[in-house]
Order: C-alpha cells, then structure tokens, then sequence
C-alpha cells in the first residue's frame, strides 16, 4: 500500500464482501397502514373530504367551473371598449398633469416639486403612448417597454397613484 489510495478502493482487499440483510418475513397479520394497499371504501371515504386547505378549494372551484361551456364573447364591441379605455386613459393622464402643473405653480417645497414633475412626466408619457402616434410609439417602445406589458403598465399606473398621492 503506497498510503495515497483508500484501502476499499484496492482490487486485492483481503476483507470480505458484506453480506446482504435478509428481508422481513411477511407476518400473518395486516398492518395498520400501508401505502400500496387501496383505502378501504366505505360511506365516510365515499364523500368528499372536508379540508382546511383554501388553495385546495379554490383549485376544485377553478376545475369544476372550467368544466362547464364558456358563454360565447361577442367581439363587435371590442374597438369601441377600447377606445373608451385609451379616452379614459388620456383624460386620467391628463388630470394628473394638470394638478401637477397646478402644484408647481404654487412654487411648493422641493421635495412636492419632485414629486410633481414625476407626476407631469408620467402624465405626458401616458399622453404620448395613447395617442397612437406612430413615430411617438416607437420612441416609447425602445426607451420605455415595459409600457407595453400589462403587468408592468399596471405597475407603473400604481407607481403614478403613489406619486399623485405624496403631494
């Protein structure tokens, strides 16, 4: 042995092989419990469990309801929806620069002036991206993208509420 290598790792190990643990011999009783065997049926099992588990509930809820024919969406009304929404949008970014203008003018502390020049710029952002200009839409896609995802448009809209709210 050259005392670098581990005695178990040496072909011509003179010690023997372990030998192997008998298995159990099956007893002439059944166990109380055992995880291969089906669950006894009977009117208790036959019901539906009652469980504490909420995500568990709203989950049956969700595949139960999902199973159920969806009701057919007329889409004729679509555009008009949205353009409601992009006149909605443009009147709500239009107030909020508006009152943030209003504050300026006011000549506030300087931290209610930040916060109202976010405001203005937010408000000409969204003014910008509901227009539907294309030149202007493509400068907000590549400088502003994530306006274009509605989680992150959502974000934003929360973050111009937080900002509209701090002054």
């Amino acid at each position: 042995m050259d005392g670098e290598t581990p005695s178990w790792l040496e072909g011509d190990s003179a010690s023997p092989a372990p030998t192997p643990v008998p298995a159990p011999e099956p007893t002439s009783q059944p166990e109380a419990f055992d995880l291969n065997q089906p669950a006894p049926s009977s009117e208790k099992t036959a019901r539906a469990p009652i469980t504490d588990n909420i995500a568990g509930s709203i989950m049956n809820t969700i595949n139960t309801a999902s199973d159920k024919p969806e009701k057919e969406v007329d889409e004729s009304d679509l555009p008009r929806v949205i353009f409601i929404m992009r006149l909605l949008n443009l009147a709500a970014a239009g107030l909020l620069i508006a009152v943030s203008i209003v504050q300026l003018v006011g000549l506030p502390h300087i931290s209610v002036w930040i916060m109202a020049l976010y405001a203005t710029f937010g408000g000409v952002l969204v003014c910008c991206l509901e227009t539907q200009l294309k030149f202007i839409r493509t400068s907000i896609a590549m400088n502003f993208g994530f306006l274009f995802n509605s989680v992150y448009r959502f974000l934003f809209y929360c973050l111009m509420a937080s900002v509209s709210w701090g002054y």
